[in-house]
């Protein structure tokens, strides 16, 4: 699932088999395959550009008509014949010098100048050795110094494209305790400049994982151990306008809150909302919708 909020003040939230929600005044639209010229229902990321809304979509049953939709009234589809290197999309994020940076299955696309640019494989000489990197099916996240950053999915491995040349940090070593099954999740940027990466261990262990944030060249490293985050094991993160960062963990959501003396806030893990019981954790749109 997906979510974004648009200048009109509308929340939208994509659905992995039942389309695309709008909620407004008050008042849920539904725009699926089977009622507009959006080609499937699996919804995968969502992105606001001004009045414009680009959806990601990724259906494993249904390529040819999966790609990223532009919507501004009406529906555009732009897919591997448009430029993209693959029409299964993983993420979306528009930045402000008008970029428009798209995660997929076969590489991260940059629609810049006109024209789409690929970058697929990634190699750096550092002081650990040599390393070959593939950008495929990565998350995004632009901090407000125009820097872009990506990290592909499930590894430990994130990537700065900054002033036009990528550069690489590795994150095996930060991670408390070590692990190779400690992989990142989620990317986030709030409007102080940081960058918060979250951290989760493949498997049932709530130990691994844990929550970076990395602002003016210093990291700092929050676990349930540190501070009152309910679970190492990070699903999602949303920034808000006013600095505010949810964070969806497998036992709950907490939101940090910049002013706060004491940074981590826990929320139930599961309630009921109008009728409706969220007992996922990673549903984070809760958080957003009810706050």
């Amino acid at each position: 699932g997906a979510l974004a909020a648009s200048p009109d003040g509308a929340l939208w939230a994509g659905t992995r088999q039942g389309g695309l929600a709008r909620l407004y005044q008050g008042q849920w639209q539904v725009f699926s395959k089977e009622n507009s010229s959006l080609g499937t229902n699996f919804i995968s990321s969502l992105g606001v550009d001004g009045d414009v809304l680009w959806v990601g979509t990724w259906d494993y049953k249904d390529y040819p008509r999966s790609g990223l939709y532009r919507y501004r009234g009406k529906w555009q589809v732009f897919n591997k014949d448009s430029g993209l290197p693959s029409n299964w999309v993983y993420s979306v994020l528009p930045v402000p010098n008008g970029d428009l940076w798209v995660g997929t299955f076969d590489g991260l696309a940059r629609y810049h100048g006109g024209k789409w640019e690929t970058y697929r494989n990634l190699e750096f000489d550092y002081s650990g050795g040599h390393l070959s990197a593939s950008l495929l099916s990565t998350d995004l996240a632009a901090t407000s110094d125009g820097d872009l950053w990506a990290a592909a999915r499930f590894t430990r491995k994130l990537f700065r494209f900054h002033r036009g040349q990528w550069d690489f940090f590795d994150l095996r070593g930060r991670f408390k305790p070590t692990s190779p099954q400690t992989l990142i999740t989620a990317l986030a940027a709030t409007r102080d400049g940081a960058l918060w990466i979250g951290a989760g261990g493949h498997g049932s262990d709530p130990d691994l994982g844990g929550l970076f944030r990395y602002h003016q060249e210093k990291w700092q490293f929050f676990t349930k151990n540190n501070c009152s985050l309910p679970d190492n094991r990070i699903t999602a993160l949303l920034p808000r306008p006013d600095g505010t960062l949810w964070v969806g963990t497998q036992n709950g959501l907490a939101r940090f809150r910049p002013s706060k003396t004491l940074p981590w806030v826990e929320l139930i893990p599961s309630f009921e909302k109008q009728g409706a019981t969220f007992t996922q954790p990673r549903q984070t749109f809760v958080a957003w919708a009810f706050d």
